[in-house]
This record gives structure tokens, C-alpha cells and sequence, in this order.
């Protein structure tokens, strides 16, 4: 009787988990895709510019989407996308869809009607609100992995960028509101010329209280109501807390200079 060879089995075998992942992670990618194109399609189907609109939410996305193909077999050591990723992946549309809209309202001479921006204001309020469940359901129900906690990471900074610039283009503040939304690629680009801010940070109930504040600020400043003296008020909040939580996180780590290297937590 002919033996099989245990070789070709355990190549075929390890070959079935990283093509269900990939499968997974494609149809996943192309249903939230989907969605964010019919939206875009719904919201400003009676409004002039509306390409604009899909034009930049889709960039956004599609180029969110081929990182997250790149990256996911690499760091992500498990058959499933998982409930996790795939709330993150939702928050990542509608991160997109307020992208659009920021694109939107910027080419227009007047300020979008109240139902648009409530509307608006609710989707990034969405957004902000479910950063706290993709990490819960991680946590509780798995899976978790590199590759999930780096996209939660990366897609918090995205919306707080986009968020950032919607309040200036709202004309709610002045240019320097970008500073919340910038610090963190600040801090990311000045880790090149100085290796030590590279280094990993101890966990920090003052660096997740800083997040949301930024998120709630943010949120704040894009409903109609929010002008003038309060929203300079809210947002000089958001940024003085912002720069004083990335000061107290730079000094810890220039006091533990030597020890750079390793995963780091994300800064706030």
C-alpha cells in the first residue's frame, strides 16, 4: 500500500486557515464598501456636488482596505476576521463618509443645512461611540491580535484627522484645531529623528480619558448649535488636554531612553 506523503497533507492543511481568513477579510471588505457607496448614493442624492463627496470617501476606504489585506495574514493568526475587525472596519466607513462629507462642504459657499449636519454629527458620534466596543468584544469574545489592535489604533487617529479638519472647514474654530487630529502623526513622524519616542508606554487611564474627550469635543463641534465662544472654549479643551497628555508621555520616555524597542500603546 502506497504511504501519503505527510508533507503535501500539512502544506494543504496550513493553507485552509490563511485562505478562510482571506476570504473572510475580501467579502467583509467589499460589503462595507458597498454600503458606504449606497449612502453616499442616499445622503446626497439631491445635492450638486455629490461626487465630491463619493470621490473621497471611497479613496479613503479603498486605500484603508488594501492596508488592511496587506497586513491581516501577517498579524492576524486566526481563520476568522472576527465581530471585533469588523466593527472597526464599520467605524472605518463611517469615518470615510464624514471624509466625504468635510470634501463636500468644502467646495460649497454656504453652510450645509441643519439636516445635513445633524445627520453628520450623529454618524461621527456613531463613530466615536463604537470605539469602545470593537476593543469590548475583543476582550471578551476574541479574537484578538496585533493586527486588531493596531487597527483600532489607526482608524481612532483617522476619525479625530478627519473630525479635526470638518471643524475648521465648519469655520467653528480657527486653523490650530488641527493640532488634535495632527499630534498623534506629529509625534509618530518626530519618533524618526528621535528613536527613543519609539520606545513602549505603560498602559494609561489618562491617555483613554484624553481620547474621549477628544471624540466628545469633536462630536460637539460638528452640531449646528456649537459656535463661536463655546466651540473655542470646547476645543481649546481638547487641545490643551491633548498636548499635555503627549508632553507627560514624552518625558516618561525620555527618562526610559534606553529601553526602546517593542510594541507601543497608542499615544493621546
Amino acid at each position: 500500500m502506497k504511504k501519503k506523503n505527510p508533507g503535501v497533507k500539512t502544506a494543504v492543511s496550513s493553507e485552509l486557515p490563511t485562505r478562510n481568513l482571506y476570504r473572510q477579510t475580501v467579502v467583509a471588505l467589499v460589503g462595507a464598501g458597498v454600503a458606504l457607496v449606497v449612502t453616499n448614493a442616499f445622503v446626497f442624492s439631491g445635492a450638486t456636488l455629490g461626487l465630491i463627496s463619493a470621490m473621497t470617501s471611497l479613496a479613503i476606504y479603498v486605500t484603508v482596505g488594501a492596508i488592511v489585506l496587506s497586513r491581516i495574514l501577517a498579524h492576524h493568526p486566526y481563520r476568522v476576521f472576527g465581530w471585533p475587525n469588523t466593527v472597526t472596519l464599520g467605524r472605518t466607513v463611517l469615518a470615510a463618509l464624514v471624509a466625504g462629507y468635510t470634501a463636500e462642504i468644502s467646495l460649497w459657499t454656504l453652510q450645509p443645512s441643519p439636516q445635513l449636519a445633524w445627520f453628520f454629527a450623529g454618524i461621527a458620534t456613531l463613530a466615536v461611540v463604537l470605539d469602545g466596543v470593537d476593543g469590548w468584544l475583543a476582550r471578551r469574545f476574541g479574537p484578538r491580535s496585533d493586527f486588531g489592535a493596531r487597527f483600532d489604533m489607526e482608524s481612532d487617529a483617522l476619525l479625530i484627522l478627519i473630525l479635526s479638519v470638518l471643524a475648521l472647514v465648519l469655520d467653528k474654530v480657527g486653523g490650530w484645531v488641527l493640532l488634535i487630529g495632527a499630534m498623534r502623526y506629529l509625534f509618530v513622524g518626530a519618533s524618526y529623528l528621535l528613536p527613543w519616542l519609539d520606545g513602549p508606554l505603560p498602559p494609561s487611564m489618562r491617555r483613554k480619558t484624553v481620547c474621549v474627550i477628544q471624540g466628545a469635543a469633536l462630536c460637539l463641534l460638528a452640531m449646528p448649535p456649537v459656535a463661536d465662544v463655546a466651540a473655542t472654549g470646547i476645543a481649546g479643551f481638547a487641545v490643551a488636554a491633548i498636548i499635555a497628555s503627549f508632553a507627560v508621555d514624552i518625558v516618561w520616555l525620555f527618562r526610559h531612553r534606553q529601553q526602546v524597542g517593542g510594541p507601543q500603546e497608542g499615544t493621546a
